[in-house]
This record gives C-alpha cells, sequence and structure tokens, in this order.
C-alpha cells in the first residue's frame, strides 16, 4: 500500500484581510498572501492602470537603453509590400500558364 502525505491545517490570510482554512502539505500554519484575486492585474484587467508596474527594475533598464518611445507596427507595413505581393501572384500564375 502507498504512504499518504501528512495533512496539516493551514489559515490564508488574503490582501484584503479575509482569511481561511485549508487542509495541505505544507507544514507552514501560516500565509498572508500580497497578490491574490482581488487586486492581482491578470484576474482584474479593467482595474490595470496604463502605466506598467515595474517591480524588478527591468523596465526602466529597457526604457534607458532604447528610450520611450511607442511603436505603431502599422507603420512598418506599407503599400509598397501589398504590390510586392500582387506582381509575384501574377507571376506565379504566369508561370502556370506556360506549363
Amino acid at each position: 500500500m502507498a504512504t499518504r502525505p501528512e495533512l496539516f491545517t493551514q489559515q490564508i490570510i488574503l490582501s484584503n484581510g479575509a482569511t481561511y482554512t485549508m487542509r495541505t502539505t505544507s507544514p507552514k500554519s501560516l500565509i498572508k498572501l500580497i497578490k491574490d484575486t482581488r487586486n492581482h492585474p491578470l484576474w482584474n484587467p479593467t482595474t490595470q492602470s496604463d502605466s506598467l508596474d515595474d517591480e524588478s527594475g527591468q523596465l526602466s533598464k529597457f526604457t534607458k537603453k532604447f528610450g520611450n518611445e511607442e511603436f505603431d507596427l502599422d507603420l512598418m507595413s506599407t503599400d509598397e509590400d501589398e504590390s510586392l505581393s500582387m506582381s509575384s501572384n501574377e507571376d506565379v500564375g504566369e508561370k502556370n500558364k506556360k506549363k
């Protein structure tokens, strides 16, 4: 028979102060959460502000290196790209007709 892991009672304290108790294999008796479903941006996309959190400093390093420009990907596509793709399609059609 397989042995079952020992279970401990654990109290979870959410960011708003609410608590609940659960049984777990973790021996810690108390867990305080600073991020949970009530305040995490992935769970609450409508409450996100326009600014990004830079807790680790990586965003400021990137901004320092590349500047604070906003890149618009629509500007990268041009009419030349469309005309090139159309001409290549016509070339393929002409090659197929010759066969």
